[in-house]
């Protein structure tokens, strides 16, 4: 994801790939890698995450 520039891109390949991510402990560098605040609530709860 950090190849992408925009976070809608990013957003895009997370979607893609989020059914396959099988290691949940590294979910939060998952989300450093995004810079709007709306955009982490939004790519939490695609992972699933609780808030």
């Amino acid at each position: 994801m950090a190849l992408y520039t925009f976070d809608d891109d990013k957003m895009k390949v997370l979607n893609i790939f989020a059914p396959n991510i099988v290691d949940p402990e590294n979910y939060e560098a998952i989300l450093d890698v995004i810079d709007s605040l709306f955009k982490k609530d939004d790519a939490k709860k695609i992972l699933g995450i609780r808030y």
